[in-house]
């Protein structure tokens, strides 16, 4: 009986207290993250060593921005609480005036949802509504400004080296088509398309295995195994919506081979990544790199020459 009275005024406490609704929010909030990172770091296994570190440091970001957010709101409401008495302040003088126990059951068995209740219940809701709503912008914000700085930081290196970005779309396919954008430029590939850049790219992995393998792991770290390696590889031949997976290090490393030439990744901090340096004779194909562009994760881009005006 004593455990049943606890668990009801547990849960009468949770419908009408602010911060025990905040505190409950929370912790959705918290599981809601966890099955999200679990489901990208899966995701991230399949593909490759920069996919994951990509996919790491998101999820840290994430998390870093929920445990801070939480910190602020529960803050917040604490300061809330002080400036306006709540609810619960009149319990808390009853409770001063003895006989505990007795009190806290007849109260819970008791209380009927009165016109009074009703607009405390209605001020809980509002509250709660508010705080839905400033937790919303909270991460709308951090996500744009994470956004725009980098935005900034990418559109510096590509005036400085009169560069345009071309906008490729954020389909699970951006590599192979930023690829493709490129090579369509150069005569003998002008109707190359991202499904033949992923062919290719597949072609070349299955062809030269011993120079992949190393750098390819499974969800347990360990080498990947001939069925495992074939899974790898119609991951990478196929399209995002056949069951491709995302491209990488290993895959811009296998089309700059097989192409003969150099890939050139634009990073918004450090130099570009360079792929196949020995191919000089050529001109690169030029590709930009975004961490923060979408909320799903890595995204590439093509670039252009700057047409004068």
């Amino acid at each position: 009986m004593a455990e049943s009275a606890a668990s009801a005024d547990d849960e009468f406490e949770g419908e009408c207290d602010p911060m025990e609704a905040l505190l409950a929010k929370h912790r959705k909030e918290k599981k809601a993250l966890k099955e999200k990172t679990l489901s990208m770091k899966k995701t991230a296994k399949s593909g490759n060593k920069l996919k994951q570190k990509e996919t790491n440091a998101e999820i840290e970001r994430l998390e870093a921005e929920l445990a801070a957010r939480h910190e602020r709101e529960i803050a917040d409401l604490k300061s809330s609480a002080h400036a306006e008495p709540s609810a619960g302040a009149d319990v808390s003088s009853e409770h001063a005036k003895g006989e505990l126990d007795g009190l806290e059951q007849s109260f819970y068995k008791e209380v009927q949802v009165s016109s009074r209740n009703k607009k405390k219940q209605a001020k809980k809701e509002e509250a709660v509504r508010r705080m839905q709503e400033a937790m919303q912008k909270d991460r709308e914000n951090a996500a744009s400004s994470l956004r725009v700085t980098e935005m900034a930081a990418i559109q510096k290196i590509l005036d400085e080296r009169g560069l345009s970005l071309v906008d490729i779309a954020p389909d699970g396919d951006c590599l192979y088509n930023a690829v493709a954008n490129q090579l369509s430029r150069v005569k003998g590939y002008e109707q190359v398309t991202g499904k033949d850049m992923r062919r290719r790219a597949a072609k070349y992995i299955r062809e030269n295995k011993d120079d992949f393998i190393p750098f390819l792991t499974n969800e347990s770290d360990d080498p990947l195994d001939e069925i495992e390696f074939e899974k790898y590889c119609y991951g990478v031949e196929n399209e995002s919506k056949d069951g491709g997976v995302w491209g990488g290090e290993p895959e811009l490393n296998a089309l700059s081979q097989s192409l003969e030439r150099t890939i050139e990744l634009i990073q918004p901090i450090g130099p570009p990544v360079i792929f196949g340096e020995n191919y000089k004779k050529t001109k690169p194909l030029i590709i930009v790199y975004h961490r923060h562009a979408y909320q799903l994760g890595a995204h590439y881009n093509s670039t252009a020459v700057k047409t004068m005006a």
